[in-house]
């Protein structure tokens, strides 16, 4: 098992659902120690209609997992003894929730002043820090969900938690930058940091920002393709999807080389992007049409040869079924309950510097003993009063 960069730093987090627990795996993929703290019935996602347990398996992959009720007093003491003795801690609760428990920034500084403390919400500080949130509510107010979809069509959200694993990618990346400066000396005192849904997915759209001050025109849902190039967008082959991309005259005259439309080539109407775009309806019939009658590996293969980007539309069948992924190890098997099942794994790729396989999810409340016996050096004792108590399981 690799150590990983962040081996030796130990990380509580109070995550639930996607955001804090998706920033948790992160780290523990890097190295970290990483105390999952859970109220008696557990995350929710330990278990969803439909989907079942497979979201808390991907995301808690590598955790301990311990289980104290934060709400009676001798609780919200042992975990702010492990705070104490960690470097980070992470939580996704509700508006003011961890304050109200006594466990807020305010709290744990006072007895770790070299903490670093994220704070996941929806919203930042501000005019709306008080609002509830979730992944589609970033998804929405950020402009996203304008710009996804057909034109014409509803608004539609990312086919993912775009904005929960963003916000997590986003604390990941702030906790990292405050380990160096303070690695260097360049910070001191305790850290507080936030990572709001919000916030996060902001930067994805920028240039559509920028387009719309500059032409004070709201952009439209751009379906499979985008605005300026053609073609580009996903054609139908006859066994499936295929994305093909002409974003320069030399990958369209390698396309119309690839599929024997060299008349295409000489035709000055098309001789630009520019032209292309004026001309996409007939431009992109005439590819789909030559597509329709191929199957879909022999599209990608035969344009891929000829320097034309393009991409089969997988679902997750394929991809898991693709050599690619795990040639670069971004998909792992986990073991869950005597079940091979499979995750991704983070893209950290620095020569020399190996991620951690730290292990497998956590059954509820899992370590809690060893973390209270071996961290914090309580007694068998201890920890039997404390679950008479109701304090811990």
């Amino acid at each position: 098992m690799d150590k990983g960069p962040l081996n030796g730093i130990r990380v509580i987090e109070l995550g639930y659902i996607v955001a804090g627990p998706f920033a948790g795996a992160l780290l523990a993929d890097l190295g970290a120690e990483v105390i999952k703290v859970e109220r008696r019935e557990g995350d929710q996602t330990r278990s969803l209609p439909d989907m079942g347990d497979s979201i808390f398996v991907a995301l808690n992959r590598g955790k301990k997992s311990v289980v104290i009720d934060l709400k009676k007093d001798r609780g919200r003491e042992i975990f702010l003894e492990l705070a104490k003795r960690s470097h980070v801690v992470i939580e996704n609760m509700g508006p003011g929730v961890v304050d109200r428990l006594g466990i807020g920034f305010k709290d744990v500084s006072r007895v770790n002043p070299e903490i670093i403390y994220v704070s996941i919400k929806g919203f930042g500080a501000g005019l709306y820090r008080d609002r509830p949130a979730l992944d589609v509510v970033a998804q929405a107010m950020s402009g996203i969900m304008s710009v996804t979809g057909v034109p014409g069509g509803e608004p539609i959200r990312v086919g993912t938690s775009i904005a929960d694993m963003l916000s997590g990618f986003m604390a990941v990346f702030q906790i990292v930058l405050s380990l160096y400066l303070r690695s260097i000396g360049a910070v001191r005192g305790p850290l507080f940091i936030e990572s709001p849904l919000l916030d996060s997915v902001m930067p994805l759209m920028t240039y559509w920002i920028t387009y719309y001050s500059k032409f004070k025109s709201d952009p439209e849902p751009i379906g499979s393709g985008h605005k300026v190039w053609s073609p580009y967008r996903a054609f139908k082959a006859r066994d499936g999807w295929v994305f093909i991309g002409v974003t320069s005259d030399r990958h369209w005259i390698a396309l119309c080389r690839a599929l024997s439309l060299d008349h295409l080539a000489q035709d000055e109407r098309f001789s630009t992007n520019h032209g292309r775009v004026k001309y996409r309806e007939l431009v992109e019939k005439i590819v789909q049409e030559r597509v329709s009658a191929m199957n879909r590996d022999d599209v990608v293969d035969l344009l891929a040869k000829h320097g034309v980007p393009v991409s089969p539309i997988y679902r997750i069948s394929d991809v898991v079924a693709d050599r690619y992924f795990w040639e670069r190890g971004l998909i792992r098997e986990i073991m869950w309950r005597g079940e091979k099942l499979l995750s991704s794994q983070i893209p950290v790729f620095i020569s020399g510097v190996p991620t951690s396989r730290r292990g497998d999810p956590p059954e509820l409340g899992e370590h809690t003993r060893e973390v209270l016996m071996e961290i914090l050096g309580y007694s068998e004792n201890d920890l039997e009063e404390l679950k008479k108590l109701g304090v811990i399981s």
